[in-house]
């Protein structure tokens, strides 16, 4: 059934697009990606389609921000050569229908409580991640745990502006990140759909940018994304709880290699380089290429004013005239 433009399939219990419009999301998708210029105004109207698409399809709203971000910043009728990030995100974005047009609806969810309490450091050079499994209630020498001390080679797109910790939200978000790919929570009810989980976290923001899945923020936007993915996978949903930081004093003491509260035996060692990411390593070079673009763009007006393309280095204005729009040339 096709409603306001949903599918919904009552005996299946899923709701998303139908067959024709996740077929014309993937065709649009890649067509923008694979074209050397691309007309904003086009651009616009079809990620105008995609956040429609995106109210019920959540898990595309983390891929779909940095492009509203990104055009944004660019006149309506500018037609630009899109930046690898945007190429790349488009790419991921119709797999990602290709393969889930549609979602399960109306299925329990298994309610798992507070599972993690996590924290992250930035001091000078070094970046530290702690975190802690409340499964057996909150005594820590019960507790699985873990606390990692990272750098430039193993995250150097937290060193992007200098100091890592004017990235502190993203690595916040690392942090709890790792919780969920280092202690695996796994579903243990096979008639739910899901595990419904909470996370414990002193940076009150990233409940935020949890709650809407979305963030134009770099680089705590690839975080998300990662972080959405992982959970996807796993048919996870996480709520992200804020707690005082005088009241998170144990994930605290992790970061700060304190760690007399802890059983030594159920640290859980990580290896930066085999953990196993989803999208991170594919991401990471453009997202990095892309942000520095935008801050060069921010530093240096156009001085071409407000009708000109911005930046002036890669775009193209086209003429206006009388054109058809998306909506009646490409209906969906």
């Amino acid at each position: 059934m096709d409603w306001i433009g949903y599918y919904f399939d009552y005996a299946r219990f899923e709701a998303g697009l139908s067959d024709k419009r996740a077929a014309w999301a993937v065709r649009w998708c890649q067509d923008m990606a694979s074209q050397e210029l691309i007309l904003m105004r086009e651009l616009r109207a079809g990620l105008g389609r995609l956040g429609f698409a995106a109210s019920v399809a959540r898990f595309l709203k983390p891929f779909l921000a940095p492009l509203y971000a990104w055009i944004s910043m660019l006149p309506e009728g500018s037609c630009v050569t899109p930046p690898l990030m945007v190429r790349l995100l488009l790419s991921w974005v119709s797999g990602k229908v290709g393969e889930t047009p549609r979602i399960p609806m109306g299925l329990r969810a298994a309610s798992g409580g507070e599972r993690f309490r996590a924290d992250a450091k930035a001091e000078g050079d070094l970046i530290v991640l702690g975190g802690w499994e409340l499964y057996n209630g909150e005594d820590t020498r019960n507790a699985r745990w873990f606390s990692v001390h990272l750098g430039r080679e193993e995250i150097p797109w937290a060193y992007v502006r200098g100091d890592p910790f004017r990235f502190i939200s993203a690595l916040e978000l690392l942090a709890t990140l790792l919780c969920i790919v280092i202690f695996d929570p796994q579903l243990e009810q096979e008639t739910t759909c899901g595990l419904r989980l909470t996370a414990s976290t002193d940076n009150r923001g990233n409940g935020f940018a949890l709650n809407k899945l979305a963030s134009s923020k770099y680089p705590l936007y690839l975080v998300l994304m990662e972080l959405s993915e992982q959970l996807e996978s796993r048919g996870l949903i996480l709520n992200l709880a804020w707690r005082p930081r005088d009241e998170n004093e144990q994930a605290d003491a992790l970061t700060n290699g304190h760690y007399g509260a802890f059983n030594t035996a159920r640290r859980l060692p990580v290896v930066w380089s085999k953990v196993k990411w989803l999208v991170l390593p594919g991401l990471l070079e453009a997202a990095e290429m892309l942000f520095k673009e935008t801050q060069a763009k921010r530093a240096k007006p156009s001085a071409a004013g407000p009708s000109g393309p911005a930046g002036g280095a890669s775009g193209h204005h086209r003429k206006q005239g009388k054109e058809e729009t998306l909506r009646v040339r490409d209906p969906w």
